[in-house]
């Protein structure tokens, strides 16, 4: 699913957190993605989409390539999220609703992403819960039929947190992937599909739903560095 110096921020508080870099075998994507071609130190994913109900725990996993010994981590507003650093990457736990940014510091040099923290509630959770879990007829499934652990493709934070909520909801109302290709055309997983396109029926609230169940779901890991890409179709 997945597709920019240290700032003074005089006013506000700064939480920071250094990790030592290290050859880490946390069993991670991201330690082999270290370095990249280019050599450019930075976060990845560049924005970073997660949420918040107030009840469940909602976590984005961070990482930075072509790092230089340790990584200092540090967030502009410690009250939207917690950084819990691994290594030369980072786990964000979200908080709050708002947005801030996210800075990390290796080797003299720096990057910053801008971190998205959505309001859900529980009721749009539960709802979101139950449409995954059960699907209201023959031709709209339930969600885990093809997303059950080791069946289909993983769609915890460790791939959408580099999504908009927009772009999930996308996915499975029209059927198209954040570079706008079919899904039952594109995906290594279509014969999972059997024929249909990923076009499901849910209501208004259940849209929203979906989105904040998965983003609280446990990531799978680090995710891979993606560079940048133009390859989207119009």
């Amino acid at each position: 699913m997945k597709c920019t110096g240290v700032r003074c921020l005089i006013g506000f508080s700064l939480l920071s957190v250094v990790a030592c870099g290290s050859d880490s075998s946390g069993g991670s994507g991201a330690d082999e993605e270290a370095v990249v071609a280019g050599g450019k130190f930075e976060i990845f994913p560049p924005e970073i989409f997660t949420g918040t109900d107030g009840t469940h725990t909602f976590k984005a996993p961070v990482i930075t390539v072509n790092s230089s010994g340790a990584v200092t981590w540090t967030i502009a507003d410690p009250s939207i999220a917690q950084l819990m650093p691994d290594a030369e990457n980072a786990m964000v736990i979200a908080t709050k609703a708002g947005d801030t940014t996210v800075t990390a510091t290796s080797g003299g040099k720096t990057s910053t992403a801008t971190l998205h923290v959505v309001s859900y509630t529980t009721q749009q959770y539960s709802d979101g819960e139950k449409r995954y879990m059960t699907g209201p007829d023959t031709d709209n499934p339930a969600c885990k039929e093809c997303h059950a652990p080791g069946k289909g493709p993983d769609h915890t934070s460790t791939e959408l947190d580099a999504d908009p909520d927009s772009q999930i909801q996308n996915t499975f109302l029209t059927g198209t992937d954040p570079e706008d290709r079919p899904i039952k055309d594109n995906s290594e997983f279509a014969n999972l599909l059997k024929g249909k396109t990923h076009m499901w029926k849910v209501t208004d609230s259940e849209k929203i739903g979906l989105v904040a169940y998965l983003r609280a779901l446990p990531p799978m890991g680090y995710p891979e560095y993606d560079a940048p890409t133009t390859d989207k179709e119009n």
